[in-house]
């Protein structure tokens, strides 16, 4: 199962933005190390994967010589992208290192001509959503520092899948929850989509964006930052 933290952006132009020019001046940066490829290009909207070939230095033991050495081992790492002038958004899927990297790289090729911000979740204000839906279903719910008597307080993971009052709980204890996780449309249906939402503001989503409706995530965007 592909697991991906997700960013959700504000992209807006200084001027106007051509990004028929910006594909090209990403591709040109591209060397062994880091590369793009497109998958999708038009006047208002592109997509595309962000490739970062890493390297480190790891400890291994070589029992043939009853040593131990450092050897170099390489991860390729990818993080998928899409731009969208018309609603002002840029949308990434991948690890905060990686995704900071893009952004300086995307502003470059836009000669810093481009205003990019990461929009930054509020918990309690998802939590509120969450609790009037009706597609979505609670799965789990990570409690801290609930007070369980004369003071003692503790912190547990609770399963909500299988629980009819699993939004009732989830208002209770809406000021203890650091991490809460759902499934978006029926979870028995292969289209549903599972993620986990982190009090830090943190989305993590369990499904490649492959694999995931135009609409889903939409639906996603609106539930952590509208």
């Amino acid at each position: 199962m592909a697991t991906q933290r997700v960013s959700f952006c504000k992209f807006v132009p200084i001027g106007a933005c051509d990004l028929d020019s910006v594909v090209l001046r990403l591709l040109e940066k591209s060397d062994e190390a880091n590369r793009f490829v497109f998958n999708e290009q038009a006047n208002q909207y592109i997509s595309g994967c962000y490739l970062v070939q890493q390297t480190r230095n790891e400890i291994t033991y070589n029992a043939q010589e009853n040593r131990f050495e450092s050897i170099t081992t390489s991860k390729l790492v990818v993080a998928k992208f899409e731009v969208d002038l018309q609603k002002s958004a840029l949308i990434i899927w991948g690890n905060r290192n990686i995704a900071q990297k893009l952004i300086t790289l995307l502003s470059q090729a836009c000669n810093n001509q481009v205003i990019i911000d990461v929009y930054q979740a509020n918990f309690k204000r998802i939590l509120q959503k969450l609790v009037k839906l009706e597609d979505i279903t609670f799965s789990k719910m990570k409690l801290e520092n609930v007070v369980i008597d004369h003071g003692i307080t503790a912190s547990c993971n609770i399963s909500l899948v299988h629980l009819d009052d699993a939004k009732e709980l989830v208002k209770k204890y809406s000021e203890n929850i650091s991490q809460l996780s759902l499934f978006i449309g029926n979870r028995l249906e292969e289209n549903s989509v599972s993620l986990t939402l982190f009090s830090s503001g943190s989305i993590v989503i369990y499904k490649d964006r492959d694999s995931i409706s135009d609409e889903i995530v939409a639906e996603i965007q609106h539930i952590a930052i509208e």
